[in-house]
């Protein structure tokens, strides 16, 4: 894909004036990236004297730059650039009725606007803008001078003929502050191709002819080169009266635009490691014997590390032993079968007298079972199983020195067993004496 690109290029020379009336700005539009960006070139041709004409052309050229470039991208450039010849031309009339010695100053103007391979432009007075394509040269912008006008009168059939006293060079419409006359603004754009050349120029450039200017045009390659040779040739025409003169070049090239390259990423470096040689065997035999005066720290280390984890077990045992202290298990003690049996004479009083011992005896003998299970733990707090006591039952045997008769017992507290001495354990113990009848 390609895109329409622009080299411009200008100068200017005095001719035979000893001053310079024309003012002319090459500037850029945009910004240069966007595809909206353009280039905007002005000429004008100052009149009035040295200083008037020299004031009206560098004041018509800022202020038309400075409104065109704050309204600049316009989808109506075309009415930019009208309202821009406006904004000039006021510029001049109030400063002329600010200095009454400026009165009559005033200047041409040709200005054109490059964007999008598409030229706009505007003009008023005699000031030229030429289309160089394909060997051919055209002039695009009307001549509001009276020659200008005689001519286009002819061209559309209606001839006129020329008063006397006017000269073919006098304006018919320019820059003075007053109202304008005529203001030549297409709101068609002219296309422009790959090859074309478009030349601005004040009326200075008139010394030359159509095919000397297409002629030095052709042997130029460059805009720059066009410019000096276009004004070398007016040098050299030597007119007495020659005016200053202003060219302004501007060539269409084709700019390819460069396709994005996207950088590879470079290749990984691989550096090759040489192999660090092996260190070197070193024998036993061959290292130095160190004597060493004192205890190694290695075993000093392993002694006390014994010594504090004993403490350490010590004092957790005592710790255990201390909290479990009073928390010592139940003994589990099986309650003895208590087998009392008391045999009364039915009717006997001394029967209901026993069988109300037996009942206490029995309450006795479990009181001392529980006291005995409580006396039954060590010191160190552990139970110790207390097996139950067996039942025993005590036999009385009469001996010589009882007497058995008839109804005649043992009263409680006596000891039926006195010879073997078993009675006072056997009461002691909650046992049962079982008495028999002699």
């Amino acid at each position: 894909m390609s895109v329409l690109s622009f080299d411009i290029s200008g100068s200017q020379i005095d001719g035979a004036r000893d001053y310079q009336e024309d003012a002319f700005l090459i500037t850029h539009l945009g910004d240069a990236d966007a595809d909206s960006a353009g280039s905007m070139v002005i000429v004008a041709d100052g009149m009035g004297g040295h200083a008037a004409g020299n004031v009206a052309s560098n004041m018509a050229v800022q202020t038309f730059n400075r409104h065109l470039s704050k309204n600049f991208p316009n989808e109506n450039i075309s009415n930019v650039l009208y309202e821009a010849v406006l904004q000039a031309n006021g510029s001049i009339t109030a400063t002329v009725s600010e200095t009454a010695a400026l009165k009559g100053m005033g200047c041409t103007l040709v200005a054109c606007v490059l964007e999008r391979g598409q030229l706009r432009w505007v003009s008023v007075g005699d000031s030229h803008l030429y289309l160089l394509r394909n060997g051919d040269l055209s002039k695009k912008n009307a001549d509001h001078s009276y020659g200008g006008f005689l001519d286009r009168m002819a061209e559309a059939g209606t001839p006129v003929e020329a008063e006397a006293g006017f000269s073919r060079n006098m304006l018919m419409s320019a820059l003075t502050g007053d109202d304008i006359a005529e203001i030549d603004c297409p709101e068609s754009p002219l296309p422009l191709k790959r090859g074309d050349r478009v030349i601005l120029s004040s009326d200075g450039l008139d010394t030359l002819d159509k095919q000397q200017i297409i002629d030095i045009c052709a042997a130029q390659a460059t805009p720059k080169a066009c410019v000096d040779a276009l004004l070398q040739a007016v040098n050299d025409a030597g007119a007495p009266r020659q005016d200053n003169t202003t060219v302004i070049v501007i060539d269409v090239i084709e700019k390819a635009e460069a396709p994005l390259e996207i950088a590879a990423a470079p290749a990984p470096r691989l550096e090759e490691i040489s192999p660090q040689p092996a260190p070197a065997r070193v024998s036993a035999r061959s290292l130095p014997t160190v004597e060493d005066d004192e205890p190694r720290r290695g075993t000093m280390g392993m002694v006390v590390g014994i010594v504090l984890a004993l403490l350490a077990l010590g004092g957790g045992g005592y710790w255990y032993w201390m909290q479990n202290q009073g928390k010592t298990p139940v003994a589990t003690v099986d309650k003895p079968e208590l087998d009392i049996e008391a045999e009364a004479e039915p009717g006997g009083r001394n029967g209901h007298r026993r069988a109300g011992r037996s009942d206490h005896r029995k309450q006795a003998a479990i009181g001392k079972c529980r006291r005995r299970a409580g006396a039954g733990r060590h010191g160190n707090g552990a139970a110790v199983q207390t097996r139950p006591v067996p039942r025993r039952t005590a036999r009385w045997r009469p001996g010589p020195a009882h007497d058995l008769g008839a109804g005649r017992h043992v009263h409680h507290g006596q000891s039926a067993g006195a010879d073997r001495g078993r009675a006072p354990r056997a009461q002691r113990r909650g046992q049962a004496v079982r008495h028999r009848r002699a």
